[in-house]
């Protein structure tokens, strides 16, 4: 399948690049095939004017090489989740390929690397695109752009500034949000504004103000990226949420606004353990992210606020 280079915009600035749409089409006819599907349903790159042809051939074999690999631990970890008896077959496998379209997945190739702009973006009337980027990785955040009458959200992803491409965070990481735990854009600019707050202090869930709730969106949509990929990181907990106190919480408060999924599970096995998961071979970090997973699908009308919900708001999703 020959690849179709058309001129665009890069959707948080508007400045004129080269893109190419259809990713998943590409693979599907290359190298990946059926497993395509684990793809984001809409991935573009989107190329400086500086990249030539023959970087953007390279790039995109390795990207799809790295997939492949990517592609094959999800399904090793798929298996286990069915083994301990977590999901049925078409449970995780709906999880992890029936909601790919919930997040465009912009992959910017810059000549210098980074986002392309020098501080976050404020939503206001007069700004009708930007990008917040994460705030532990400034070559990753969630941007905006018009889109006819509304506006779409995108995962943006891009190599650090000056730095090559680091293919497990920039695409295997990255692949994994935009596929199946995409990030609403209220959870960065929470951020931005004020900052998320963590929930190890509150005493019971109608405490929690709307920058708890993001930070329990961003935990949940972290951890079932970690979860199915094995992702250990360098915390207490070997989670992106560095704490076990704040983990055991998160889990308790989550049971209180929903008690139908499994959150009580969660928080037995979670309660055996030293705090520390083991995210490669353990079972437990299997059973903490199952609840959770079971919950995020149900983000997907939030995707596009810029305000977390309240406490009330959150628990009528799931009333």
């Amino acid at each position: 399948m020959k690849l179709s280079t058309e001129i665009g915009k890069l959707p948080w600035t508007g400045a004129p690049v080269k893109m190419i749409r259809h990713l998943v089409d590409h693979f599907r006819t290359t190298i990946l095939g059926e497993d395509s599907r684990y793809m984001p349903q809409s991935t573009t790159l989107f190329i400086d004017n500086g990249i030539d042809e023959h970087q953007t051939s390279e790039f995109l074999e390795t990207m799809a090489l790295e997939l492949k690999k990517e592609f094959h631990i999800r399904k090793e970890r798929e298996r286990t989740f069915i083994e301990l008896d977590l999901f049925t077959p078409s449970e995780i496998e709906a999880f992890l390929t029936h909601h790919t379209e919930a997040q465009s997945w912009a992959i910017h190739y810059g000549i210098t690397g980074g986002l392309g702009v020098e501080r976050a973006s404020v939503r206001t009337r007069d700004v009708p695109r930007g990008v917040i980027p994460c705030s532990s990785m400034k070559n990753h955040g969630v941007a905006w752009a018009p889109l006819e009458n509304e506006m779409e959200v995108w995962l943006a992803t891009s190599r650090k500034d000056g730095q090559e491409w680091d293919w497990d965070s920039d695409i295997g990481h990255e692949s994994g949000h935009a596929a199946f735990a995409p990030v609403p854009l209220f959870v960065q600019s929470a951020n931005l504004l004020k900052g998320m707050l963590h929930v190890d202090g509150l005493n019971c869930a109608n405490d929690l103000q709307p920058r708890h709730i993001a930070r329990i969106v961003y935990a949940f949509s972290e951890i079932a990226v970690v979860a199915i990929r094995g992702e250990l990181r360098e915390t207490a907990t070997g989670t992106p949420i560095g704490q076990k106190e704040e983990l055991l919480a998160l889990l308790r408060f989550s049971h209180e606004l929903m008690p139908t999924f499994g959150f009580d599970r969660a928080i037995s096995v979670y309660e055996q353990t030293s705090g520390c998961l083991d995210m490669k071979h353990g079972a437990e970090i299997y059973e903490v992210a199952t609840p959770m997973m079971r919950v995020i699908p149900k983000f997907k009308g939030m995707m596009k606020s810029f305000l977390a919900p309240s406490v009330t708001e959150f628990r009528e999703i799931f009333s």
